[in-house]
C-alpha cells in the first residue's frame, strides 16, 4: 500500500509536502498497475458557484442505538444530525474552493463513486461535521493545481483543515475522529479494542481489498475460480472475527457499536453487488454474520447517505471488469 504523506502550508495555498506517515490506502490503490485507475464518474462542468448538497439536508435522523460502557465511552444519543455539505464541481484550471472557504472549514477532495472517499465521508457524517466537498474527476489526468497544492500523487481522498492537508483514507478516518468531539466516537478508548480496530482495518487493506479487485479485474475464467476461493477465505476469516468480537444484539463489527472498523469495511462490503453483477459472486453460505453486517450498514443513515446507487456503481466499475483497460 502506498505511504501516506503530510503537507503543511505557508499560507492557504500552496501546501508544502513533508515526509512519511504510516502506510495505508487510497482510491489509487492499484494506480501504479493501472495508469487510469479511478472510481469512474461522469465529469462535471466547472462552475464559479458552489453547489449546496441538501440531500439530505442538515436534518435530524434516527440512528441505531449505541452500546455504552464505562470502558468504551461511545456516543450514547439515539439521534444524529447529518452534516451540511457544500459542493464544488470538478475544475481543471484551479481549486474551485480557493478564496471561498476559511482556514477552519473542512475541505474534502473527493470523488463520490470512490470507496476510499466514502470511508472519510462516513466518518465526517458520524462526527456530524459540516464540510466542503471538491469533486476530482478521476477519469482523466489530475489538474495541475491538485498535484501542486493538494496531493502530488493525484489520489483521493485528501482533506484540508486549519492550513494543513492530509491524505490516505485510513489515517483520515482516525484523524477526523480525534479532532472533532461531536457525534459518535469511532475508536474505543480501551487500548485493547482500539488495537483490534486498527488490526482489522489493516486486514481490509491487506486482504479484502486486493482480493476484491483481483477477482473483479480477472478475465480468465479458470483464474476467476481461484480468486473467488481466495475471496471466500477472506470472508470466512472475517466471519470468525465477527463471532469473536460482536457483543449485544447489533450486527456491526463490535455488535451494537458503530466504529471505525465499520466505516473502513462497509464501502467495500456494499460493493459486492459489483462482483455479483460481473463475476456472479456470492458470499459463502457460512458468512451469515458478514451478510447481516452488510444489511445493518446499508440501513444506517450515515452510510446510506454516502452510498451511490447500485446501478451507478455497476456502470462505474465496468472498466475494471474488463481488466482495467
Amino acid at each position: 500500500a502506498p505511504c501516506a504523506r503530510l503537507a503543511q502550508d505557508f499560507g492557504r495555498f500552496p501546501f508544502k509536502r513533508m515526509r512519511h506517515q504510516p502506510a495505508t490506502m487510497s482510491c489509487s490503490f492499484i494506480f501504479r498497475r493501472i495508469p487510469k485507475f479511478a472510481c469512474h464518474s461522469r465529469s462535471m462542468k466547472p462552475s464559479k458557484l458552489p453547489i449546496r448538497d441538501f440531500v439530505p439536508p442538515r436534518n435530524v435522523i434516527t440512528a441505531a442505538s449505541f452500546h455504552n460502557t464505562s470502558n468504551h465511552h461511545f456516543h450514547t444519543s439515539t439521534t444524529m444530525t447529518l452534516p451540511k455539505i457544500t459542493r464544488f464541481p470538478a475544475n481543471d484550471h484551479s481549486d474551485p474552493s480557493a478564496g471561498k472557504v476559511s482556514e477552519n472549514d473542512v475541505v474534502l477532495y473527493e470523488n463520490r463513486i470512490c470507496p476510499f472517499v466514502q470511508r472519510v465521508r462516513i466518518a465526517l457524517a458520524e462526527k456530524e461535521q459540516d464540510y466542503v466537498a471538491v469533486e476530482i474527476d478521476l477519469t482523466k489526468p489530475r489538474p495541475e493545481w491538485y498535484l501542486k497544492d493538494v496531493n502530488y500523487r493525484g489520489k483521493v481522498p485528501a482533506l484540508s483543515y486549519q492550513g494543513k492537508v492530509l491524505f490516505e483514507s485510513t489515517p483520515l478516518v482516525e484523524y477526523v475522529d480525534e479532532i472533532f468531539s461531536s457525534g459518535s466516537k469511532l475508536f474505543p478508548s480501551d487500548a485493547y479494542r482500539r488495537q483490534v480496530s486498527r488490526s482489522w482495518i489493516q486486514f481490509a487493506g491487506d486482504s479484502l481489498i486486493p482480493a476484491f479487485y483481483g477477482l473483479l479485474m480477472e478475465r480468465n475464467e479458470e483464474q476467476q475460480k481461484v480468486k473467488k476461493e481466495k475471496l471466500d477465505n477472506v470472508f470466512l476469516e472475517i466471519e470468525e472475527a465477527l463471532q469473536k468480537y460482536q457483543t449485544g444484539q447489533g450486527a456491526f463489527f463490535f455488535g451494537d457499536e458503530f466504529t471505525a472498523v465499520d466505516a473502513n469495511f462497509l464501502p467495500f462490503l456494499e460493493r459486492l453487488c459489483i462482483l455479483k453483477h460481473y463475476r456472479a459472486y456470492q458470499l459463502p453460505d457460512k458468512a451469515t454474520r458478514v451478510q447481516k453486517w452488510i444489511d445493518a450498514g446499508l440501513k444506517r443513515e450515515t452510510v446510506k447517505s454516502t452510498t451511490s446507487e447500485e446501478s451507478a456503481l455497476i456502470n462505474a466499475y465496468e472498466k475494471y471488469a474488463q481488466g482495467g483497460k
